[in-house]
């Protein structure tokens, strides 16, 4: 299986008052990080996206309480190739250190329901939400019009 890991910076970690941090001492196999690196990154409107069979790895809760996506709306937090690849080995634990490492502001609501749905390279989607759970809606399962 052709896998890919675009920018592959993906377990490199920031801490809230921009210090690095030090995630292989969390026990996530991780190095240090400066985290002006991922500023410079995220300035470029650069994500990291885990693809495969030209399809990208996009994150979702489908079950009801609390979203993921939905619920801190931090976009690149759906494609997350770390997260990615805890979710399909269900590590969850590993996913609730690095997100306290990350993202130690950010809600992990939707965390235990996460799954892995893959949308072709270059598809238009949303994720939509009621009640806490979130689905994956693509631009061409909606049978849009045109004016």
């Amino acid at each position: 299986m052709k896998e890919a890991l675009l920018l592959a910076n993906s377990f490199r970690s920031r801490s809230i008052n921009g210090d690095a941090v030090d995630c292989k001492s969390a026990g996530l196999d991780h190095a240090w990080f400066d985290p002006r690196i991922l500023h410079h990154n995220l300035k470029k409107n650069s994500m990291e996206k885990l693809i495969r069979n030209n399809a990208v790895a996009v994150l979702v809760s489908p079950g009801f309480g609390a979203g993921w996506y939905s619920w801190h709306s931090v976009e690149e937090l759906i494609y997350d190739p770390s997260i990615v690849q805890w979710v399909e080995s269900r590590e969850l634990d590993k996913i609730q250190t690095y997100m306290e490492l990350k993202y130690p502001e950010v809600y992990c609501g939707g965390l235990e329901d996460l799954v892995v749905e893959w949308v072709p390279i270059g598809s238009k989607f949303r994720i939509d939400e009621y009640d806490g759970a979130e689905s994956l809606i693509t631009f061409e399962s909606q049978g849009w019009f045109t004016a």
